[in-house]
């Protein structure tokens, strides 16, 4: 993708403004690029293009750059401490730590002063979100049953009214 902009309007003298109108640290750099970012966002399409290629390219640089960083965080080994910062236990990896929570939170029942009734966090979870799912249909379902009932009332309010007139005229 190649952009090429050409700034023809742009003079030193429609860029230096008095000091005072300046924002804190702008330099006439600043304000030629913005002069050019206002030049490419009147063109529609090809700023929605830049936009999102900038986005990508934006996204794969933090990427890159943090990526290393987390590996690190990750693999490297960790002392684990008591609550009074002495070392508790073999050092670790953070990794390990991960997935002894993951394994303690899937399979250790709630204790007797939980409200978990005996069951895993995750089994609370998933029931929880059952629920939820099960109730917003049930709603949808029972306003779906009223309106049909309130129509067949409708209908057959209306045809009694009809029959009735019918039998009045004869």
């Amino acid at each position: 993708m190649n952009i090429n902009v050409t700034v023809e309007d742009v003079a030193l003298d429609s860029l230096v403004r008095e000091a005072s109108e300046y924002e804190r640290g702008a330099t006439i750099a600043d304000l030629v690029a913005v002069q050019i970012v206002q030049k490419l966002a009147s063109t529609g399409d090809e700023w929605n293009a830049l936009r999102s290629r900038f986005m990508e390219i934006r996204d794969r640089e933090i990427e890159q750059a943090v990526r290393p960083l987390i590996n690190d965080a990750i693999t490297r080994n960790i002392q684990q401490t008591n609550s009074y910062g002495e070392p508790a236990g073999n050092p670790t990896t953070l990794s390990e730590v991960i997935v002894a929570e993951v394994r303690k939170l899937t399979t250790q029942k709630g204790n007797y002063q939980s409200t978990h009734n005996g069951r895993t966090l995750l089994q609370v979870i998933v029931a929880e979100q059952v629920k939820a799912a099960f109730t917003d249909l049930i709603k949808a379902e029972v306003a779906q049953a009223r309106l049909e009932v309130s129509n067949q009332i409708g209908q057959m309010v209306s045809q009694a009214v009809e029959a009735a007139m019918l039998a009045k005229r004869r």
